[in-house]
């Protein structure tokens, strides 16, 4: 960005590029090279020749058609000193050497004869023939007036604080709002430094200041100020760089952030105060996690053991019949082979127990379950004699459906009677007197197909959603644990195979079970 961009507002140079007169701005060097320009219009770089980036820079001095004489430029001071105002012809020299006469306007654009103020100068070239603009000249200096006076009350009026400092970090000026915010009146603030309203801890901020802006154009920073009674209060500082009285100048823009500083402490602690609850809420959660962890232990635990009284009662009741009839028979040693009968049964129900014992070991220790092949139709017989008390006890019947030279399967003998007791018994508990029960066996594609069928009451689909899931029964009042179906499902699915089932209200109920060779 060139000089010329950065010192003079849009507006200004927006108005004086319409006018024909060429026009310039200076400062009041009082240098021998002279007043610098700061910023030329249109028609200037088109009398002269030069583009503002040439002309810019140089002093106007040097575009005269003669050596710079420094007694028109005390007579120039003097004159705005005195007048406000100079007027005067002087001679001037294109880029390209041609000599021309200019009738030359000078105006201070600050209180008349100020040090550091910049001059205006407004020139015709005579030569051209141009009119007297005087109406045009005065509409742009009123301009050029009324826009610095409301910057100057934009400053005034400002909210923010405002310090102009030197490049010695002294304050040469400031808005009313920096003497209210800090508590100063505005002629104790001009004059003091940095270091006198900013907190020593945060002084070191500002060390780069001047670089920060030469750099970049611009410094951001939060600190920690004093007023004039000693108080500290939060601020947040922007700085730019700015032309002040001809001058570069750092501008200071502060803005008070303590109730925002407020806010943002009082949303740390709220912040911190959550995370503590969090953690409280996560540990009193990881403790009601191990507590159900250890109930799911002591459930899993009481699981197994209804499974174990579930599975051992079937050949505990036969051992118990078996038994009896034993002892009704002992007192007619005539019938010795039907007590043996007995006690045979009794030697292998208990073997079964035996066996039940080892399945359920296996489990526990999730050891795989051992399988060997065997006849598929010699395991349903074994069941339907193992059964056969209980079918009759519920006044029910039991019909096979055996296919001949089926395929030997990979079995646990043991677990697939228990499979075959639970279906069975299960449909004669349900239906009662007079239920029918069908095992069938059959190839499949994949293997071997068995299916239990009664004749019984069905279930309604909100019961099939649900019927192999642990504990769920529709027996309660007769001492149902809801276990029998999920340890069958748990056995087929362990053998490699599937379980299906279908039914309806009083259309009865199919299991279907299907095991790979």
């Amino acid at each position: 960005m060139t000089r010329q961009a950065a010192d003079e507002p849009q507006s200004f140079r927006a108005a004086l590029d319409q006018m024909s007169e060429a026009v310039a701005i200076t400062d009041d060097d009082g240098q021998l090279h002279g007043p610098r320009i700061l910023y030329v219009n249109r028609a200037f770089t088109r009398v002269s020749g030069y583009s503002p980036a040439e002309i810019v820079g140089r002093s106007i001095q040097s575009l005269e058609g003669g050596r710079a004489d420094r007694s028109v430029l005390a007579r120039i001071a003097e004159t705005l000193k005195k007048c406000g105002e100079f007027a005067e012809r002087m001679p001037r020299r294109r880029k390209n050497g041609e000599q021309y006469v200019a009738e030359c306007r000078v105006i201070p654009l600050a209180a008349s004869g100020t040090r550091g103020s910049n001059w205006l100068w407004i020139e015709r070239e005579l030569a051209a023939g141009a009119s007297d603009a005087t109406g045009q000249r005065r509409r742009t200096e009123e301009a050029l007036r009324s826009s610095e006076e409301q910057h100057r009350q934009i400053f005034k009026a400002a909210t923010d604080a405002f310090f102009i400092y030197d490049y010695e970090r002294r304050i040469v000026e400031v808005n009313p709002a920096a003497c209210a915010l800090y508590g100063y009146r505005h002629e104790e603030l001009i004059g003091l430094t940095g270091k006198d309203v900013v907190h020593p801890d945060y002084y070191h901020r500002f060390e780069n200041f001047k670089k920060a802006v030469q750099t970049t154009g611009r410094f951001f920073t939060e600190s920690v100020d004093v007023r004039k009674d000693g108080s500290t209060f939060d601020v947040e500082v922007r700085g730019s760089a700015v032309t002040f009285r001809g001058q570069p100048h750092l501008l200071a823009t502060v803005r008070d952030i303590t109730e925002r500083k407020r806010a943002e402490a009082a949303l740390r602690e709220a912040h911190d105060k959550l995370e503590q609850r969090v953690r409280e809420r996560t540990a009193e959660f990881k403790e009601a996690q191990e507590q159900l962890q250890r109930t799911e232990r002591l459930a899993s635990i009481g699981t197994l053991a209804a499974g174990i009284a579930h599975e051992i009662n079937n050949p505990v009741g036969g051992i118990l019949i078996s038994a009896q009839s034993a002892l009704d028979e002992i007192d007619e040693p005539r019938d010795r082979a039907f007590i043996k009968k007995c006690l045979l049964e009794i030697t292998e129900d208990a073997k079964r127990c035996g066996r039940i014992i080892q399945s359920i070991l296996r489990f526990a220790r999730q050891e795989p379950t051992v399988r060997w092949p065997y006849d598929l139709n010699a395991l349903v017989k074994r069941a339907l004699y193992l059964t056969r008390a209980a079918v009759e006890q519920h006044g029910g019947t039991l019909t096979l459906h055996l296919t001949g030279d089926l395929p030997l399967i990979a079995v646990n003998p043991t677990e697939f009677e228990q499979i075959l007791i639970n279906l069975i018994q299960n449909a004669m508990e349900a239906g009662g007197a007079g239920t029918r029960v069908t095992v069938a066996t059959e190839r499949c594609e994949t293997g071997v197909r068995v299916t239990v069928a009664d004749n019984g009451p069905g279930m309604p689909p909100q019961q099939l959603e649900h019927i192999f899931d642990p504990f769920y029964t529709t027996h309660q009042q007769t001492g149902g644990l809801g276990l029998g179906l999920s340890v069958v499902h748990g056995i087929v699915q362990a053998h490699g195979g599937s379980i299906d089932v279908t039914s309806n209200p009083r259309q009865g109920t199919t299991f279907t079970i299907e095991l790979p060779c």
